[in-house]
C-alpha cells in the first residue's frame, strides 16, 4: 500500500514542506548574498516543479487526459493560497507577485518537461 502511494505521500510532504518554509519567520537566518540576485525566484520555481512531477507521477496512470493541467492548477493554487497568507501573518513575509510568477513558472517548466520527455507514449 505504501509502495504505490509512495509519490503521493512525498509529494504530500513535499507540499507540507513548501508550506512551513515559506511561512515561518525567517528573521533568526542570516542573509547571505550568494551574488545572484533572483536565487528566490528559483527556488519558487524548483519548489514547484518538484511538487508538480511529484503529483504527476502518482497520477499518471489516471484514466483522466487532463490529469497534468489539474495538478498544474491544483499547485499553482496552492502556492496563491501561501503567498495570502504570507500577507496575513505577522511574520515578516510578504506576498509578492513575482513569487507567484516563479511558482507558475516552475509548474509550466514541469509540464513541459512530462509532456516532451517523460510521457512520449502517451501522445
Amino acid at each position: 500500500m505504501l509502495k504505490k502511494h509512495r509519490y503521493l505521500i512525498a509529494g504530500a510532504i513535499w507540499l507540507l514542506s513548501v508550506a512551513v518554509a515559506s511561512l515561518i519567520s525567517v528573521s533568526f537566518i542570516p542573509k547571505v548574498d550568494l551574488g545572484f540576485t533572483y536565487m528566490d525566484k528559483l527556488v519558487h520555481a524548483a519548489f514547484y516543479m518538484i511538487a508538480t512531477f511529484l503529483l504527476y507521477l502518482h497520477f499518471r496512470n489516471s484514466e483522466n487526459n487532463r490529469i497534468l493541467y489539474k495538478i498544474g492548477a491544483f499547485c499553482f493554487v496552492y502556492g496563491m493560497v501561501i503567498e495570502v497568507l504570507q500577507y496575513a501573518l505577522p511574520y515578516r513575509r510578504a506576498f509578492e507577485w513575482a513569487d507567484m510568477l516563479a511558482n507558475a513558472t516552475g509548474i509550466v517548466l514541469a509540464i513541459v518537461l512530462i509532456k516532451f520527455a517523460l510521457a512520449p507514449e502517451r501522445r
